[in-house]
């Protein structure tokens, strides 16, 4: 449904202003534009004006490159008129900072580790689950720690003083919350090396999935119990549960307030390849 299309440079600007901080600011010129769209600088501009049919082929494209069916775009939305188009743009740009968010506070507690003198925490495999050549014997690069599916770990936490903790799960998708829950209901340590879980109960936890990606473990401790959602499920009888983007990023932004207090947060990480 090849068109001639006034408004096209226009919905390009749209484009820009949902998206354009996910990309580099030079995606967007009339040259980087035009190597997308497998055609000539000239064309480019002529198409924006109008002046030139906008194809099926540069829709695709586009939505491709920028990524904008992940937020629920068709190509062929844009054949839709500005204003409309407008709109569709003004809601991917919301679906796009939300996401932005999660990955800012993770970014942030990083940064906060490393403050931490890049304090690491531990994952400790269980012998029970040694098979072959034993839990984690296949090195990568880094020493990566390798897990298989159902293998049983329990997490170790150096922790400065008595104080609060949090242990989360990253799959960099969602963020889950193993302490508080019932493999660690109480947020209260003390001051030495924490092992996670803390019940009998549940003595280990259990490795799930999907196989074939990265995980990384955040553990957060404050000297003072954060004033958050998050830790209003202490003491709760219930299963890890993922948690709400506003919950995360409320957790990580207490631990960067309370950074500014010395020795007041201390953040330690561990990284984990999954594999069937």
């Amino acid at each position: 449904m090849p068109m001639d299309d006034p408004d096209f440079g226009k919905k390009l600007r749209e484009l820009q202003s949902a998206v354009g901080f996910r990309f580099p600011a030079n995606d967007f010129s009339n040259g980087s534009l035009a190597r997308l769209l497998e055609t000539t600088v000239e064309t480019m501009s002529r198409k924006k004006t109008g002046r030139r049919r906008v194809t099926e082929h540069d829709w695709s494209k586009l939505t491709n490159y920028f990524d904008l069916a992940h937020f629920g775009f068709d190509p062929t939305m844009f054949a839709h008129p500005l204003a409309q188009f407008r709109q569709a743009m003004v809601e991917i740009g919301r679906k796009a900072q939300a996401e932005a968010k999660p990955n800012k506070a993770r970014q942030d507690l990083i940064d906060l580790a490393l403050k931490s003198r890049g304090r690491r925490l531990r994952i400790e495999p269980s012998r029970s689950s040694v098979r072959g050549g034993g839990i984690g014997a296949e090195p990568v690069q880094d020493d990566l720690l390798v897990l298989r599916i159902n293998d049983q770990v329990r997490v170790k936490v150096p922790v400065p003083r008595d104080g609060f903790l949090f242990l989360l799960n990253d799959d960099n998708t969602d963020i889950t919350c193993l302490m508080p829950s019932h493999y660690a209901p109480r947020l209260t340590v003390a001051a030495g090396e924490v092992s996670i879980p803390t019940t009998d109960e549940f003595p280990t936890f259990p490795v799930g999935g999907p196989p074939g990606k990265n995980y990384r473990i955040y553990a957060l401790w404050f000297d003072r119990r954060p004033p958050v959602a998050v830790a209003g499920h202490e003491g709760i009888d219930q299963p890890p549960r993922d948690l709400e983007a506003g919950e995360f990023i409320e957790l990580v932004e207490w631990a960067v307030q309370a950074s500014s207090r010395a020795d007041a947060v201390m953040i330690a990480v561990g990284d984990y390849d999954v594999r069937e």
